[in-house]
C-alpha cells in the first residue's frame, strides 16, 4: 500500500505553512500510491475548505487595490 510508482516505500505528507515558517497544519501517512490532489481532497483541510469551515478570513483587496477577489459560488 505504501509502495510508489517509482518502485520504493514512501510516506507521503503535506503541510501548511504561514509567513512566518510556522507550520499550521501537518498531515503524515498517506499511502505512496496517491496524487497529491487525492492527498489534499481527502484530508481534514480540504474538507474543511470544501465545506467553507476552515476559518478563513473573508477575502478582502490588498491595499492599493480595488479587485474584489471573492471566489465567485460554482454552478
Amino acid at each position: 500500500m505504501y509502495f510508489n510508482y517509482k518502485k520504493f516505500h514512501l510516506f507521503l505528507s503535506m503541510a501548511l505553512v504561514d509567513a512566518h515558517y510556522r507550520f499550521l497544519y501537518v498531515n503524515i501517512g498517506a499511502n505512496g500510491g496517491a496524487s497529491d490532489g487525492g492527498v489534499f481532497r481527502n484530508c481534514s483541510l480540504g474538507e474543511a475548505l470544501e465545506e467553507s469551515c476552515a476559518g478563513l478570513p473573508d477575502p478582502e483587496p490588498l491595499p492599493g487595490d480595488d479587485k474584489d477577489y471573492a471566489m465567485e459560488a460554482c454552478p
